[in-house]
């Protein structure tokens, strides 16, 4: 069990299984977010398994219409950590499109066939681990395309 205080339940997540101490260590896009929005920070450990905190050094930009949309860089920050899990569950948002645009990173992305976070009975399953290891499908890479030549025009940068 972890000695969190008031848990915080990032885009809809439920992270009882933090306090619980029913947490698997199993990789999934709200079992992650949950444990780095509530401070986790360090190599967890359950039984067997081990959970440790995934680096996002070289993000990938979103891209709509041949035209970046969403500058991911911010991800990289603080040593691959800069994204907190807070926030980002407005499927129009950057934040929300740069994790679907890096699956791998220290937040995940939701299943690419959901349009926004997990209904209130898929959260509590997918926060539970049971769908084990590499759960999250990675997404059509249709939004992420090569980077634009110098020059290009400004866009919006997603914030943590």
């Amino acid at each position: 069990s972890y000695a969190l205080g008031r848990l915080t339940h990032p885009c809809g997540c439920d992270c009882s299984f933090l306090s619980s101490g029913t947490d698997d260590c199993r990789r999934s896009p709200c079992a992650d977010r949950c444990r780095v929005a509530n401070g986790l920070r360090h190599e967890v450990y359950c039984g067997k398994e081990e959970w440790s905190l995934t680096r996002n050094q070289r993000p990938a930009d979103v891209y709509e219409d041949g035209e970046r949309k969403c500058d991911c860089k911010w991800m990289s920050q603080r040593e691959g950590l800069g994204d907190d899990c807070m926030g980002g569950c407005n499927p129009s948002g950057c934040t929300y499109k740069c994790r679907q645009a890096n699956p791998e990173g220290t937040c995940m992305a939701f299943e690419a066939s959901a349009s926004k976070p997990p209904s209130p009975v898929a959260k509590a399953e997918t926060a539970r681990g049971s769908l084990g290891r590499g759960a999250a499908k990675p997404l059509a890479r249709s939004l992420v395309a090569s980077r634009p030549a110098s020059g290009s025009p400004a866009v919006e940068t997603g914030s943590t």
